[in-house]
């Protein structure tokens, strides 16, 4: 079974404090878990205010599945958060 990543990189313009970073990344996550059922998480750059960077993993019977999936993934994110993503890491592994 194909297991599938994706990394994807926000910058959080006007964000001041982590508190505030966090309201805004923990429905992005909810949402994905939800509506994906994967294990999505902030990856890295916790302690900085201005980026943000989501790591999502998933599974599923066909890599072409997987790869709608992870494009899927990356629209929610592109449209749930109204921010400029970019995908920084994409991997598929048999």
């Amino acid at each position: 079974m194909p297991v599938g990543l994706i990394e994807i990189t926000m910058r959080l313009f006007g964000v001041k404090s982590l508190k505030e970073k966090r309201s805004l990344v923990r429905p992005i996550l909810a949402r994905l878990r939800h509506d994906f059922n994967c294990a999505a998480i902030e990856s890295d750059a916790q302690d900085s205010h201005d980026v943000f960077i989501l790591s999502a993993v998933t599974i599923n019977t066909s890599s072409i599945e997987m790869g709608i999936t992870l494009d899927n993934i990356f629209k929610t994110v592109e449209h749930e958060s109204s921010l400029p993503c970019d995908v920084t890491r994409r991997e598929t592994f048999s």
